[in-house]
């Protein structure tokens, strides 16, 4: 009887635990990322009253199967579910949701831990960081070797993400490439202008016009008068190219004057010569000194330099000489642009941090590391959302992979109801079950000690 006792006080004391996960799990329907457990049991070792026996052949007799007495229950283990909870949209672009397996890396002076809730904001020092204040871990962004002017990721060791310094502000790119496009309109027979502007290694602005002029020649008319016809155009462009577009102030000197030159068509209206010039503004002249055009000479596949270091290039290219077209020449910067300060930042589907700015262009800052583990049930539950790598989760290399996200999104808690209940009404009457196990040996021993009456 005090077997069972105990026995029934053992399932009570298992199954309050089982309720205790339950109630935990219910709590946090609501909560971003949770993970839920389960808790299972194990039979404990029991009393043997005899052992197994084989068949005997000299007695004649079989086997016979050892008698034990099972001594009650224990927890067996309680699991961390780490199945994928379902999408909340939330249309804030802050907000992120991890695809499949992974952690995203947070941290502060007490070490790094692991969270799958992905609300992230950037707080007054620009540190990208989570409901908590930890500081979110991924890879920086570092200037381009190979390509001046652009960044690349560099994916090493994981430390904070930051949005201050010169990622507050786009660096500004000098001009090198000016196309052309437009018509000329030979019936016409009218000037036009058109400014170009481009940019210097500083980012300041400089203006210049080019003129298209219409040549006549004088015919003669059938009835023997004097006429003028369109011959030919003519191009010409401002030595001189203004800050700003200040015409007023002292412009810098261009390594082309105002003489004319000849632009030529075919019979179908398409360019023929030239089909690019160029210009080199003497950055010399400036103070503080700056650089214009290509950062190094431009060769094409013969070896041959088309843009030499320095120069801007402008291409004809795209002009045409149409009749009743009313399209006038105008020029496009095909790069270049002024300095430009952050304006807003959006995250891709890989964790890559991009900066918009104010004068258009946009910039990768870093990207959000994502922690795999082996076994990502082993992790130790921390609360506020967070885990530890323990011994039995597999270890963090401390650099990370590429993950799949969803910006705008939040990933839900994983939180079965239906199951949650239905678990709750099994083990409340196991709880029952077993308060009857020791009410029951309580009136066998009452029974018992009646025996002296």
């Amino acid at each position: 009887m005090m077997r069972s006792m105990f026995s029934g006080v053992s399932g009570l004391r298992t199954h309050q635990n089982r309720m205790d996960v339950i109630a935990n799990n219910i709590s946090n329907v609501n909560t971003v990322g949770f993970k839920s457990s389960r808790v299972t049991f194990n039979d404990i070792f029991s009393q043997t009253i005899s052992g197994a026996t084989r068949a005997n052949e000299e007695t004649g007799r079989g086997g016979v199967n050892p008698m034990q007495i099972g001594l009650g229950v224990a927890v067996g283990s309680i699991d961390t579910l780490m199945t994928q909870g379902a999408a909340q949209t939330t249309n804030n672009s802050m907000d992120l949701m991890l695809e499949g397996d992974g952690f995203f890396v947070v941290g502060d002076n007490t070490g790094t831990y692991f969270t799958r809730a992905g609300v992230l904001n950037l707080d007054a020092d620009g540190n990208l960081v989570i409901a908590n204040g930890m500081k979110v871990q991924g890879w920086e962004a570092v200037p381009d070797p190979q390509n001046p002017g652009k960044y690349k990721i560099q994916k090493d060791t994981v430390q904070p993400i930051t949005i201050k310094g010169d990622k507050e502000y786009s660096e500004p790119e000098k001009t090198s490439h000016i196309e052309f496009s437009g018509n000329l309109d030979p019936h016409k027979a009218e000037d036009y202008v058109s400014t170009i502007s481009f940019y210097d290694s500083l980012g300041t602005r400089y203006i210049v016009d080019v003129n298209f002029k219409p040549v006549m020649k004088e015919e003669t008319a059938e009835d023997g008068s004097k006429i003028q016809v369109f011959d030919k155009w003519q191009y010409s462009i401002s030595d001189k190219a203004y800050p700003n577009g200040d015409r007023s102030k002292n412009g810098v000197d261009l390594n082309i004057g105002t003489e004319l030159a000849d632009i030529k068509f075919d019979e179908n209206g398409k360019i023929l010569e030239p089909k690019s010039i160029t210009i080199a503004p003497k950055g010399d002249q400036l103070n503080p000194p700056s650089e214009f055009g290509a950062y190094e000479d431009e060769k094409d596949d013969a070896g041959d330099v088309i843009l030499s270091k320095g120069e801007i290039l402008i291409s004809f290219e795209n002009l045409t000489q149409f009749s009743n077209e009313t399209d006038t020449p105008k020029s496009e910067a095909k790069d270049g642009y002024g300095p430009g300060k952050l304006s807003g930042i959006s995250i891709s589907n890989d964790g890559t941090i991009v900066g918009s700015y104010s004068n258009g262009k946009l910039r990768e800052l870093g990207q959000i590391s994502v922690a795999q583990f082996s076994n990502p049930a082993g992790l130790e539950s921390l609360g506020g959302n967070l885990f530890a790598a323990t011994s039995n989760s597999g270890e963090w290399n401390g650099v990370g992979s590429i993950g799949k996200m969803r910006s705008g999104t939040l990933e839900m808690s994983n939180v079965d109801l239906a199951q949650e209940f239905t678990d709750m009404i099994t083990t409340q009457r196991g709880f029952q079950a077993n308060s009857r196990i020791i009410s029951t040996s309580d009136d066998m021993l009452q029974e018992l000690v009646s025996l002296k009456r």
